[in-house]
């Protein structure tokens, strides 16, 4: 693999990638976005609450639902997190 004789150190800090980081912050729309490692593989996935509607996203997609400055606020991930958090596992 090309990028791994050059970039060693890219593929090294891929393989030490949490496998799932959760947090959660106000947003404009009620969905959970969710970023799966495997392998060397990073998804991006999005869930819909209003619609039922989980889908993969663009890498660049999922930065600008996620982006938010130093000093938001963190919440508590809530009950309906976890259930769809489920679903999506499985996705």
């Amino acid at each position: 693999m090309k990028i791994k004789e050059q970039y060693p150190q890219v593929i090294d800090r891929i393989e030490r990638f949490p496998v799932r980081i959760k947090t959660a912050k106000s947003a404009g729309e009620n969905s959970l976005v969710l970023l799966k490692r495997k392998g060397l593989g990073i998804f991006s996935l999005y869930y819909d609450y209003t619609k039922t509607e989980q889908r993969e996203i663009e890498f660049a997609g999922l930065l600008q639902k996620v982006k938010c400055d130093f000093s938001t606020e963190k919440l508590e991930l809530s009950p309906m997190f976890w259930h769809f958090y489920e679903i999506m596992e499985k996705f």
